[in-house]
């Protein structure tokens, strides 16, 4: 058989053309992949070839390639890198799942990884493909804030309406607040919650606690801390204190706070706008209050506004059904007692079974007369009373010289307390007043200083111009028990009476009517006890002397 030259060359180059048009597929398939694609040398990392779409992801371009190794973008450390490489090398193929890369830009892109080995030159290399999967990776994390944010807000919704379940179901602070904690106690790591009130002096009041319902603090005053006192009276809007200030707190005001305490917020309590007090959260779990909580606990203290409020009027409607159950029993008593003597000693003056002297006579109708100015006396502090109460309380303003108002009211004080005439000092003066109620304020007064001073005491009258520009005070005093505060923010409430004047007689009305008829005279009316004695004062509008007739 004849040699065929074309035969031979064919056979001696195929494997060539073969590995060359295998190459050429590769090499198409390699540049024109949708997938970022890369070539590295197994033990420099360095790349050695990578695809367009390489390039377009991660921006290095061709001049960037002979500086460049793995450990440049792949954001992971080197340990980790060396450990895959090696597996690959074990293996030949590794699914490494998503990882990250960084683009030359500095930004981060996730990818999800194949490696495997391919021959390079008289070497293996380690070929890397790279789906990128950024967005979807974005959009996940996206989905997943999002459902996280609205189980949050699931949360804070299950959390409000277990507030309103609790502020309708029943009026106590304790049970209340006990919702409060439990439900908060799901957001936040929290130790202990408290309600702090306003009290006088700018000191605060542990109103109620939890979980420590019973403790004894409840319900006594206490000063703010001192740094942040007017701060903190003036709050408006959920605080988060900063740790350093946490610690010094906790360490200064051992008998409000727990030892322990590492994160505290104070959250502003308001009833119809104005202050009460503070909503005061703990926790032992440093920075366990995040700002964003501010929002929630600010919702959260409107409604406990609105149940501090509907609280505090049932307890003003408690305090007045109590009040007026004892008013029935002293007016009761009141009533019966002056009626039994007037009529006791009006049927020993008419009857003619009693022989009875001048003297006796005498006597005996002095005593029904006290009767019946007892009766009187109350009787108008009735009137009164249903005349505030029904806003149809008329006053007639005018000039009253306080000398003229004074001499109409010390006979009538003769009547009850022979030869104990008040001690009056102060030249004579002119008030913008009503003629009847200023006589009527004057009366209760002195009356009052009369029944409990001294037996033998004498009242001091006195008036003097006000710290107030075109005021005049007019003050009584006795030389009585002094008053304590706690019993003289009490005094001026209709039906109120101190628990040591129960044996005296008296409604409980008269002081009540008399600084609304002040009030109505466009004065003010108070109460002091200095020095062991108990002075009562008003005061009214000065009027020029020579001032006559109705003031509008």
């Amino acid at each position: 058989m004849p040699h065929d030259p074309g035969a031979y060359s064919l056979s001696a180059v195929g494997p060539q053309v073969a590995e060359f048009e295998r190459e050429a597929g590769y090499r198409a398939v390699f540049e024109r992949s949708s997938e970022a694609i890369y070539i590295a040398d197994l033990d420099t990392w360095r790349l050695l070839s990578t695809n367009p779409a390489f390039t377009r992801l991660c921006g290095f371009s061709e001049e960037d390639l002979p500086g460049l190794a793995l450990s440049d973008f792949v954001a992971h450390d080197p340990e980790g890198i060396r450990s895959n490489i090696e597996i690959c090398r074990a293996t030949g193929a590794l699914d490494l799942g998503v990882r990250r890369w960084r683009c030359k830009d500095g930004h981060i892109r996730f990818m999800d990884i194949f490696i495997t080995l391919i021959p390079h030159g008289k070497q293996q290399a380690l070929c890397v493909i790279g789906h990128d999967v950024t967005e979807r990776i974005r959009a996940e994390r996206q989905l997943g804030q999002d459902r996280a944010r609205l189980e949050r807000q699931n949360r804070q919704l299950a959390l409000i309406q277990a507030i309103n379940q609790a502020i309708s179901a029943n009026l106590s602070l304790g049970d209340l607040l006990a919702t409060l904690g439990r439900e908060l106690g799901s957001l936040f790591p929290l130790h202990a919650v408290t309600v702090l009130k306003h009290a006088a002096a700018g000191d605060l009041c542990v109103e109620a606690n939890w979980p420590d319902a019973s403790s004894a603090l409840v319900g006594k005053s206490i000063p703010p801390p001192a740094p942040d006192r007017t701060y903190l009276l003036e709050l408006t809007q959920p605080l988060i204190l900063d740790p350093e200030r946490v610690q010094t707190i906790a360490q200064e005001r051992t008998e409000i706070f727990d030892a322990a305490v590492r994160s505290l917020m104070f959250v502003p309590l308001f009833i119809r706008e104005q202050r009460y007090g503070f909503l005061v959260l703990s926790s032992h779990a440093p920075g366990a209050f995040r700002p964003e909580a501010a929002a929630l606990l600010d919702l959260l203290a409107a409604q406990v506004g609105v149940a501090l409020a509907n609280i505090e009027a049932v307890r003003a409607l408690e305090d007045l059904a109590r009040l007026k159950s004892e008013f029935v029993a002293i007016a009761s008593h009141e009533l019966r007692t002056p009626v039994a003597v007037a009529r006791g000693y009006a049927k020993m003056l008419s009857s003619p079974e009693f022989s009875l002297n001048d003297a006796e006579r005498q006597t005996f109708s002095r005593r029904v007369c006290d009767a019946v100015e007892r009766l009187g006396t109350l009787v108008e502090d009735l009137l009164d009373l249903s005349r505030l109460e029904s806003g149809n309380l008329e006053l007639d303003l005018q000039a009253i010289s306080v000398l003229a108002a004074l001499d109409d009211v010390l006979p009538l004080l003769a009547e009850r307390y022979p030869h104990r005439d008040p001690v009056s000092q102060g030249d004579d003066a002119m008030v913008v007043a009503d003629p009847v109620a200023l006589e009527r304020v004057l009366l209760n007064l002195l009356d009052n200083a009369f029944k409990y001073g001294p037996a033998q005491g004498r009242p001091e009258i006195g008036w003097r111009p006000a710290a107030n520009p075109g005021m005049l005070r007019i003050q009584v005093t006795n030389l009585g028990e002094p008053i304590s505060a706690d019993d003289a923010a009490h005094l001026f409430q209709r039906f109120s009476r101190l628990p040591r004047h129960k044996g005296i007689s008296g409604s409980g009305i008269g002081l009540f009517a008399s600084q609304a008829a002040i009030k109505k005279m466009n004065g003010q009316m108070g109460v002091e006890s200095p020095d062991g004695r108990v002075t009562f004062w008003f005061e009214l509008p000065t009027a020029a002397p020579e001032a006559e007739g109705p003031q509008s």
